[in-house]
């Protein structure tokens, strides 16, 4: 009579093959607001900086043609204060992505991953 053989399959640390794991819901990631909030401070600036350069160089054919004279005046300012409006609502919103997802950490080395 042969040893039955075990088909548990036993979930091991990729980096240090312990089987000391724990499985946690990921939570509110900080990192991801950080992120969020630059990208939205560094669109902002971009749009005041180029908007502002435009300006400069094409003042004189912005006040012939009185479009492009709203665009740069009204909506580009508009566009710059709403990124930095939103910038820390969005950011806080962003951070809730994925928050339920699973997280598996190797209580031996501290290594994480998510489960496949």
């Amino acid at each position: 009579m042969q040893p039955e053989l075990s088909r548990e399959r036993i979930v091991r640390c990729p980096k240090c093959r312990s089987d000391q794991i724990t499985g946690n819901k990921r939570g509110y990631s900080f990192k991801q607001i950080g992120k969020m909030f630059i990208t939205m401070i560094g669109i902002g600036l971009l749009i005041l900086i180029i908007s502002n350069l435009l300006r400069a160089t094409l003042s004189t054919l912005l006040i012939e043609i009185e479009v492009l004279y709203l665009l740069f005046t009204t909506a580009l300012p508009i566009a710059y204060y709403m990124c930095f409006i939103s910038a820390l609502p969005v950011s806080l919103l962003y951070g809730l992505k994925g928050r339920n997802n699973l997280i598996n950490s190797c209580m031996q080395c501290g290594s994480q991953w998510t489960p496949k």
